[in-house]
């Protein structure tokens, strides 16, 4: 409904400028044109009525081409559906900004035109961050206000379509995470975030917009009606007794990869999506399968001729870019994998005491660093090791002198450092510490004192930040921070 707004428009502008070139006759095309339009429109609505009944719980073009052509096919489809939504916001909005405008030619606000992108960005904002009870019934009164509620559906499918994306490994496990008003918030603001990018790239032009908006939705199309085709021919009962095919329950290889291995963090459920009634029943298989070949063919044929005639105007893109994702869904899901069969418990030995021992790096003696070596006592006794960097021979005797009184009888290791470098000697002592008590692990016991106010916190230096920064990636090393807590 939306896009009768900007679409016969787009439709004329073609059309217009055909004529302007010679083409006397262009505008005789537009009955032809817009039956051709509802013929497509009358397929697409049969056709995908089918899917939206067999696949109600969300998902849309991905779930179907997942289950039923493959995990590839699945992820160019969930792709081209994340490309199109972000498109369907920026389009939507872009359409509805230029309704305002072109309304406010010839009046004192005219200028508005010279502020579509700025428009553009509040809208979209108001649609992040705006109730939309109230606002649906606001909407339905003017043309422009149709257009940005045609934006939310996008708001309300991009995150389900990332969340179920993220459930099966392949973008990052905080899309599949409900904040606290109980909508995948990760989503929706990536989603204002790239569609307020789109807006700003293209000056909020429609004409420029539409282009990378057709060949996602029809690249979808094809892909959800070329899924549906073979679920039938799959799910089509057999000559002998009618009963359905054995090879009707199918897993993708993806699936078989989450049931054998553990999940990290997320919630995998792989039982099959397909949802049997009256229009999705097995019997009317046949009929179905010619019904959704037809939309399959119908999209396909579009999805060609848009390619094919919009790639220098901006169509490229969403070729370029869906082919990008796809290569990011599969690096995301091989680290998932990874981490899930690192993680498994599989093969793990029985739990035994741990060897190590504990060194407390310290920059001289005050109460922190005290607390922080009866903390070390406490958890290795008899394995402890203060360990001081020398920068000057002054300041070490000064320390020196206090470790008699205040050490405990722990062990000071002075560590030489004549080009004042602070990481590097206490890594190379880590290392001979791990060869030569053949540690199991070395624990690093930083203290740390911890001031009153945030912005104390600039007035010191922060060894202590350097020092985890520097032993995160070192393997059968553990560090642990001690704080000591300063008052005000």
């Amino acid at each position: 409904m939306s896009s009768t707004a900007y679409a016969t428009e787009e439709i004329l502008l073609v059309l217009a400028v055909a004529a302007v070139y010679g083409q006397a006759g262009a505008f005789k095309y537009v009955v032809p044109v817009s039956i051709g339009i509802g013929v497509l429109l009358v397929i697409v609505a049969i056709s995908y009525r089918q899917t939206i009944h067999a696949y109600p719980f969300g998902g849309g073009a991905y779930i179907v081409a997942k289950e039923n052509l493959g995990t590839k096919a699945g992820l160019v489809a969930g792709a081209s559906l994340l490309v199109d939504y972000v498109l369907t916001v920026a389009v939507s909005i872009a359409a509805g900004v230029a309704a305002i405008t072109s309304m406010a030619q010839g009046t004192r606000y005219a200028w508005l035109d010279q502020h579509k992108v700025v428009l553009c960005l509040i809208f979209i904002g108001f649609m992040f961050t705006g109730p939309m009870a109230w606002f649906y019934y606001v909407v339905q009164v003017a043309t422009a206000l149709i257009l940005v509620l045609a934006a939310n559906t996008s708001f309300a499918d991009f995150p389900r379509l990332a969340s179920l994306l993220a459930r099966d490994r392949f973008l990052p496990r905080q899309f599949a995470t409900r904040g606290d008003k109980l909508v995948f918030s990760n989503g929706i603001v990536i989603l204002a975030i790239f569609a307020s990018v789109l807006t700003i790239a293209f000056g909020g032009d429609t004409s420029r917009l539409i282009p990378l908006y057709a060949v996602g939705v029809f690249l979808s199309f094809t892909l959800s009606q070329s899924g549906m085709v073979r679920h039938w021919l799959k799910d089509r009962p057999t000559k002998k007794n009618g009963q359905r095919r054995k090879d009707d329950i199918h897993y993708t290889q993806s699936t078989i990869d989450s049931e054998t291995l553990p999940d990290v963090e997320l919630n995998n459920s792989r039982e099959a999506s397909f949802v049997t009634d009256e229009v999705t029943d097995p019997s009317h298989w046949l009929k179905s399968m010619v019904v959704n070949a037809v939309g399959a063919l119908a999209t396909f044929i579009v999805l060609c001729a848009f390619i094919a005639t919009k790639f220098i105007h901006g169509a490229w893109i969403v070729v370029v870019v869906v082919p990008l994702w796809l290569f990011m869904f599969r690096a995301i899901h091989s680290h998932y994998v990874g981490v899930a069969r690192q993680l498994s418990t599989g093969g793990l030995d029985e739990l035994r005491p741990i060897k190590h021992t504990v060194i407390v790096p310290i920059f001289g003696i005050h109460r922190g660093v005290i607390t922080a070596l009866q903390y070390a006592k406490s958890i290795a006794p008899g394995h402890v090791q203060a360990v001081y960097v020398d920068f000057a021979e002054e300041a070490t005797a000064k320390l020196r002198e206090k470790w008699e009184r205040w050490g405990a009888g722990i062990n000071l290791v002075v560590l030489p450092s004549p080009y004042r470098e602070l990481t590097k000697p206490l890594l190379r002592y880590i290392a001979r510490l791990e060869r030569r008590n053949h540690n199991d692990v070395v624990t690093v016991l930083l203290p740390e004192f911890v001031p009153a106010k945030w912005w104390q916190h600039l007035l010191h230096n922060q060894s202590s930040l350097m020092l985890k920064g520097a032993l995160l990636f070192k393997e059968r090393v553990i560090v642990i921070s001690v704080p000591y807590h300063l008052r005000g």
